[in-house]
């Protein structure tokens, strides 16, 4: 039977694997919060831990999820998301990406190596994923309002 949410793999219903996704989203939040609160120690630790796990656990309830449910049980799922149109215009846009990348890279190399330029490698590495990231958004929304 499909529902909106799923069933867990191993057929546990819909209410088992919400739980669960939950409790492991949470637990695996707080202690990202516990960790965090080590490189901070003059600010409460209890205060990081609680805003750490406030803003990672929806992510993670939500990875943990993806990882215990059956997808096939999912309502309203592609049976062969591969061959869908979103899978194609995803690769089209990965491919538009890599080539954006690479272009990038070499201009950046150029720039550094001939010109001697001293860049931050974190702010360096945090520009290129950006990029990387509009480039695919972008090239994704172009594909889809082509419609190839």
């Amino acid at each position: 039977m499909k529902t909106k949410f799923g069933t867990m793999r191993g057929g546990h219903p819909t209410p088992i694997l919400l739980s669960l996704s939950t409790i492991l989203g949470l637990a695996v939040a707080v202690a990202l919060g516990y960790i965090a609160s080590w490189r901070t120690p003059q600010v409460d630790s209890l205060l990081i831990i609680l805003i750490t796990a406030a803003c990672t656990a929806p992510v993670l309830a939500t990875a943990a999820w993806a990882l215990l449910v059956d997808l096939s049980t999912v309502a309203g799922r592609a049976d062969r998301v591969e061959e869908s149109i979103e899978s194609h215009w995803a690769n089209e846009a990965l491919s538009g990406m890599a080539t954006d990348n690479l272009l990038t890279l070499g201009l950046l190399t150029a720039v550094v190596s001939i010109g001697r330029v001293e860049l931050p490698t974190q702010h360096l590495l945090l520009g290129l994923l950006l990029l990387n990231m509009a480039s695919f958004g972008v090239r994704y929304l172009v594909a889809q309002r082509k419609g190839s």
